[in-house]
């Protein structure tokens, strides 16, 4: 089982967009909202293709590496301060803390996929206890993205074929990343409503992770 971490396993997205948006107007003078909202139309993507999407949706030159750097080290420290606080309200949700351990325990090898930066996924997964429920937690680097980098890495190791990987992810670039990969992806709903995850091919549909050990059992 591959996860997706952000918006699947951990309610981070909308602080995600905030410091975002708050970086982009502090360090480049480019209007929060528009950040806010070309951040949640590429989310899911490593940073450096986000922060250069965020750029050309805004008019803005592509950024160079000394800009990049700027922003990348303080969006890294807005997050880790708001996402590793345990008293960040909602942060880690019921079904999350629930079905981690039951699939755990039925054996599945499970693995974070995120386009985040490994690093940070550590950090933060370590802080609420997570990081125990996973094989390994994969982040993005160049040349080894979340798609099919990471699903033919996670296939090697367990030397499974494509059609024994299950990727759960909340966006269509999760469902377009794991068919790009070659496997099945079932979608929660949340940041995407049903209908738009439908739409992009998404081949399951979940309103919580609780209801994954039951489709998982008839699945495999």
């Amino acid at each position: 089982l591959l996860f997706d971490w952000d918006g699947t396993l951990i309610n981070s997205l909308e602080i995600k967009i905030s410091n975002a948006a708050s970086i982009f107007h502090e360090i480049l003078g480019l209007p929060q909202e528009k950040v806010a909202a070309a951040y949640r139309r590429h989310s899911g993507i490593p940073r450096q293709q986000l922060f250069t999407a965020i750029c050309a949706e805004n008019n803005h030159p592509p950024l160079d590496t000394l800009q990049y750097q700027s922003l990348s080290q303080r969006f890294s420290e807005l997050n880790l301060t708001a996402l590793t606080n345990p008293r960040t309200p909602g942060l880690v949700p019921e079904d999350t803390k629930a079905v981690l351990p039951v699939l755990r325990d039925f054996g599945h090898p499970m693995y974070v996929s995120s386009s985040a930066i490994s690093e940070e996924l550590h950090v933060i997964a370590r802080a609420h206890g997570l990081e125990v429920y996973f094989q390994q937690i994969l982040g993005s680097a160049p040349g080894f993205n979340k798609g099919i980098e990471h699903v033919e890495y996670v296939c090697r190791l367990q030397h499974a074929s494509l059609d024994q990987i299950l990727f759960i992810g909340d966006e269509p670039t999760d469902i377009m990343l794991g068919h790009q990969a070659g496997i099945r992806v079932i979608a929660k709903t949340g940041t995407y409503p049903a209908h738009k995850l439908v739409e992009y091919g998404a081949d399951h549909i979940i309103t919580s992770l609780e209801t994954l050990p039951a489709l998982i059992n008839e699945l495999v």
